[in-house]
């Protein structure tokens, strides 16, 4: 069964993008590690990954917006998104979630549905894990 959140508010969003550091990543070409500091709970991340809420976390006018996100908060249990790139065509994605340890870190498989240039077809896994962050106070 699909996982629902209430929506998200646009403004919520806006100041925690506002207030994080920017991404980092690195690769050896097989392994990605990447980085984000988020000014918002484990908790709040965790569901918003998980969740519908995810289509607005993702994308830009410029590049694309995830639309069609289900999933089952399962181990075992499967996901998919469609996103939809800024010339209207689509890109959809799924896979299943390995582990689930709520909500600091999860596992999933990720399979494109379409070419990818990098990955192709083949199968990765992502792993998220989330920590809380003690900010220096001015």
């Amino acid at each position: 069964m699909p996982v629902k959140t209430e929506p998200s508010t646009a403004a919520t969003l806006a100041r925690a993008k506002s207030e994080t550091v920017p991404p980092r990543a690195v690769t050896d070409g097989e392994t990605v590690l990447a980085t984000a500091d988020i000014a918002m709970t484990p908790e709040r991340v965790f569901r918003a990954l998980n969740t519908d809420e995810v289509e607005s976390w993702w994308g830009s006018d410029d590049t694309y917006h995830m639309t069609n996100w289900a999933g089952d908060l399962r181990v075992g249990g499967q996901w998919s998104v469609v996103p939809r790139t800024a010339d209207g065509s689509t890109t959809p994605a799924s896979g299943q979630f390995l582990v689930i340890e709520g909500p600091r870190k999860i596992v999933f498989t990720r399979k494109y549905d379409w070419d990818f240039p990098v990955l192709g077809r083949r199968e990765t896994t992502v792993t998220y894990l989330l920590q809380p962050i003690e900010r220096a106070r001015a």
